[in-house]
């Protein structure tokens, strides 16, 4: 407990703010708080790391159906064993609120905001992407999403968003609610390679930020994922995903029909057959211009069915020999 003694309000420093920051401003709780997890636990850095996003930079995936959301998160299907070890009670948050979260999330050491992944599903189709910020914007103008498309009235969406902490992922959930500027049903899982889990000061922050807890770790079964494993699978692209660099167009990733679905990769997590097409992430980054649209190679995959289904495609262009 915070010291028995009459001291001004602003001597508190750093704990006024976590208090300010978690606890409407309850310094008894803060004090406690700080006690029981350590000092690192009321570090809350001044600026929020969500930048300003945009909702045009998302792919529309036809899928089968509804159903979970689809992501593509480069690192969580290369999880040889994931234990389920964190969750936190469903609300519903107007989107302002849900914006609050994020970006008081993104401002702890070791979310990884930029290598988020997120899927908006919808049944037909679910709109992909990475980063908090794009994230966000997608869900602000879902209007600018569905006029590059068929659809010709927003529906309720299934949203989830994977970013990790350190060395565990936390899986963000909820259903977007469009008609009334809402995400209900908003709740996490939290995934760690093995059991027990490494409580860092970072982690125990979101977690408490999105008012869930820590629990006992259960295995995934061996059907929800498969680890990485290897491939070797010629892919045609469909589109490809690049960014500017020096003033140069870099290609780090191509849109490919599902080899799940086309039946060129094997795997007893049924959902993964359900996008008619997926992301593959390139281990280098090519040239735009000088990258043929024939010559890429998938060689590594790994799947996760948990509160959504995330696909990991890793493979790169072969040069010509």
């Amino acid at each position: 407990m915070r010291p028995n003694v009459d001291i001004g309000w602003e001597t508190h420093g750093a704990i006024k703010e976590l208090a300010d920051a978690r606890y409407d401003g309850d310094l008894d709780r803060a004090y406690k708080e700080v006690l029981d997890r350590g000092l690192e636990y009321s570090a809350l850095p001044a600026q929020e790391r969500l930048g300003a996003g945009d909702g045009a930079n998302v792919e529309f995936i036809p899928t089968e159906g509804a159903g979970e959301p689809i992501v593509f998160h480069k690192l969580l299907g290369r999880s040889p064993q994931l234990y389920s070890v964190g969750n936190g009670p469903y609300a519903t948050l107007t989107l302002e609120e849900f914006r609050e979260r994020l970006s008081t999330i993104s401002r702890y050491a070791g979310v990884d905001v930029e290598g988020a992944a997120f899927g908006l599903r919808r049944s037909g189709g679910c709109w992909v992407g990475w980063g908090f910020g794009d994230f966000l914007a997608a869900l602000s103008d879902p209007l600018s999403r569905y006029q590059e498309t068929e659809f010709t009235g927003l529906a309720h969406e299934e949203v989830g968003l994977v970013f990790s902490v350190g060395d565990t992922f936390v899986v963000l959930r909820g259903r977007h609610l469009p008609n009334d500027n809402q995400v209900g049903n908003v709740h996490i899982q939290v995934l760690a390679e093995g059991w027990p889990v490494r409580r860092d000061s970072s982690l125990k922050a979101v977690v408490d930020a999105l008012d869930a807890e820590v629990v006992n770790g259960s295995a995934l079964s061996e059907r929800a994922q498969t680890g990485l494993k290897p491939a070797s699978v010629v892919v045609e692209p469909l589109e490809f995903l690049t960014h500017i660099e020096d003033g140069r167009e870099w290609t780090h990733a191509i849109v490919i029909e599902n080899p799940f679905r086309t039946g060129k990769l094997q795997t007893d997590t049924p959902r993964v057959t359900e996008p008619n097409q997926a992301v593959m992430h390139l281990t280098s980054h090519e040239l735009r211009d000088e990258a043929p649209s024939n010559r890429y190679h998938l060689e590594e995959y790994g799947v996760t069915d948990a509160d959504i289904v995330n696909i990991t495609l890793s493979g790169s262009w072969s040069r010509p020999t």
